[in-house]
């Protein structure tokens, strides 16, 4: 379909608004299975194998609101279907609130969300050589029943999530699906996998399947997620070696779109209202 021209940037951590931290560390811990890191009267750094994956912030005055951009869903990537069988037993034995899960071909799914309503998928992906990868390097749009009789077969005992466990993707409401393909394209570089019109766009680095989603399910042309609302504070890519970020920072520039640099890692929000920030692994 096309060239990734964007070369080793994987999510290292979210951060997201919530109204109530006491009870988002319920949820994240004992439902969810991750770990605390660190903690004060404001945040909470959650994560597996001592890696930070999920950064909680107090403040929000309201739950998630319908109709605007923003967090769609932050992804949990697990190693195994096995780890994706023990999620989902001890998800069903608490009585989360699952939303559904599905069978995307190149992955396994489940969905559920957080008291305040930001979106939560944890999945699994299945070998390479089973994503039916087309010629062009696209890939073929599914949402099929998840076979979740044999996910509970084979499941392995429940400890939390796994110490391998990372943010894989995320899904985020756009305003516009043009506007989106200049910026994530375009200008930072992700290669399309996925297109289905002007409602979706899934893009990937390093010929993953994606590493970002993108969707005007909330309606076309819908505003920012106000601050004071529950939501994505910010998603932090790491990548490599400096000059990577110097040349997101040209391709920005030579659009006339609007950044922060510093010596280590560069800021930019979409045309959504999205913050995201490029730094060097290790940095943040």
């Amino acid at each position: 379909m096309n060239d990734s021209t964007i070369e080793s940037p994987h999510i290292q951590t979210v951060s997201i608004r919530v109204t109530q931290l006491k009870e988002a560390k319920t949820f994240y811990t004992e439902v969810i299975g991750l770990k605390i890191l660190a903690e004060s009267e404001d945040e909470l750094k959650l994560g597996a194998g001592g890696r930070v994956l999920l950064q909680i912030y107090t403040g929000a005055s309201s739950k998630k609101l319908a109709g605007k951009a923003g967090l769609y869903h932050f992804a949990l990537l697990v190693p195994a279907r096995e780890d994706l069988g023990s999620v989902l037993h001890h998800l069903m034995e608490v009585h989360a609130p699952l939303q559904g899960g599905a069978d995307h071909i190149f992955s396994e799914a489940i969905y559920l969300n957080d008291p305040d309503g930001n979106g939560i998928e944890i999945y699994c992906d299945r070998p390479k050589d089973q994503w039916q990868v087309q010629e062009d390097g696209s890939l073929p749009l599914a949402s099929d029943p998840l076979d979740a009789e044999e996910l509970l077969k084979i499941r392995n005992q429940w400890q939390g999530l796994p110490d391998q466990t990372v943010i894989g993707h995320i899904h985020l409401h756009v305003a516009n699906i043009k506007e989106a393909f200049h910026f994530y394209h375009q200008l930072l570089g992700f290669q399309v996998k996925i297109r289905l019109g002007n409602q979706a766009l899934f893009l990937a680095a390093d010929e993953y399947h994606h590493h970002i989603g993108l969707n005007t399910w909330a309606g076309e042309g819908v505003p920012p997620n106000p601050a004071e609302a529950a939501g994505m504070r910010e998603c932090v890519f790491h990548v490599n070696e400096e000059r990577e970020i110097l040349q997101l920072a040209m391709r920005l520039k030579g659009d006339g779109y609007s950044y922060s640099l510093t010596s280590h890692d560069l800021k930019v929000v979409d045309p959504s209202g999205n913050h995201l920030r490029f730094t060097l692994k290790g940095q943040y």
